[in-house]
């Protein structure tokens, strides 16, 4: 493993470690199903991390991350967004993208081909999120949660055209930038978590009638 590649690890593992420091120390309200992810995020990249070093297969670690990651982004926008519509919509998707990996899985060892569909599927949940809250007027939680719907959606934008050429840009070393970019991602992301308002706070809110 060279430097750079080291680096875009630990990046990684560094600034998806925030968020989660955020929400059990600051006590920031965000959904559990997304501090999960960010958990499983971290704990796959550090796995992933070890056994290149090792020089171990880590396919299982991808695979089930890949399966995590659509779960809980389906969880996750299907109790953000409020229209009937929009909740059958996530179901539909998830349902899909969940149905690529099992087919996938049974023909080959990795996650890859699947990985354009999870992408689309995340980017399609953005999508919905800003267009139910278009109008809609604006409040700590909601100001906060579109921060980081429009960081997901950049980042899953470019995820779904690298995910394309995944395997070339894995040989050539430069799905490396792909790292940094979803480091960065994370970065931003813990930058929203800071504007989220207390568990306290929040329940307060909720009982005033205001929600995110």
């Amino acid at each position: 493993m060279d430097t750079f590649h080291q680096s875009s690890l630990i990046f990684q593992i560094v600034t998806g470690t925030l968020p989660i420091l955020f929400v059990i120390f600051l006590k920031r309200n965000l959904r559990i199903e997304f501090v999960i992810l960010f958990s499983a995020s971290v704990i796959t990249t550090l796995i992933l991390y070890i056994t290149a070093m090792l020089g171990i297969k880590n396919l299982v670690f991808w695979n089930l991350y890949a399966s995590i990651e659509v779960i809980c982004m389906a969880i996750f926008y299907y109790h953000l967004l409020d229209s009937q519509k929009a909740k059958i919509t996530v179901i539909v998707i998830a349902s899909i993208c969940v149905s690529s990996i099992i087919w996938e899985l049974s023909y080959f060892e990795l996650v890859n081909k699947t990985l354009p569909i999870i992408m689309l599927g995340n980017l399609l949940y953005t999508i919905l999120f800003f267009i139910e809250n278009l109008g809609k007027k604006a409040n700590p939680n909601l100001n906060a949660y579109l921060l980081i719907n429009s960081v997901l959606c950049i980042y899953n934008s470019f995820t779904f055209f690298m995910s394309f050429e995944v395997d070339i840009l894995l040989l050539n070393n430069f799905w490396n930038y792909h790292n940094f970019i979803e480091g960065t991602s994370k970065l931003v992301i813990a930058y929203a978590i800071l504007k989220l308002p207390k568990r306290s706070d929040d329940l307060r809110m909720e009982s005033l009638g205001v929600n995110p």
